[in-house]
């Protein structure tokens, strides 16, 4: 909120298209900024549905001078022997991949602005 409240631009990304809405409702009526939204469940990223939420990112971010880029999201599990496959698959995705599929998608390749990530996971 705090980058809205300064004047900036936000595009939002969240899982649930409910909470994105009431998001981006909340923080145009507060700071009268722009916001752009995509529905993305990041622990699709390399999957089909992940390839779609990519392409609906894209679309949203087109044409956009990106100043900022801040990532926070995360998942994590007790230990590694108590996970089963699918939650270690499901953590390296939304840890790893998508945070590197999201960045190259926003950020241009000669891109001098700032990224910040947070991985609150607990």
């Amino acid at each position: 909120m705090e980058l809205a409240r300064r004047g900036l631009n936000l595009v939002l990304l969240d899982l649930d298209a409910a909470n994105l809405e009431d998001t981006s409702d909340m923080v145009v009526s507060r700071h009268g900024v722009e916001t752009k939204t995509a529905v993305f469940d990041l622990s699709l990223v390399g999957t089909p549905r992940g390839d779609e939420s990519m392409r609906r990112l894209r679309a949203a971010i087109e044409g956009l001078d990106v100043g900022a880029l801040v990532n926070n999201a995360g998942v994590s599990r007790p230990s590694m022997h108590e996970a089963d496959v699918e939650a270690l698959v499901r953590m390296v995705r939304v840890n790893l991949w998508a945070l590197t599929e999201v960045t190259a998608a926003v950020l241009p390749e000669n891109w001098a602005g700032c990224k910040v990530t947070f991985l609150s996971t607990y």
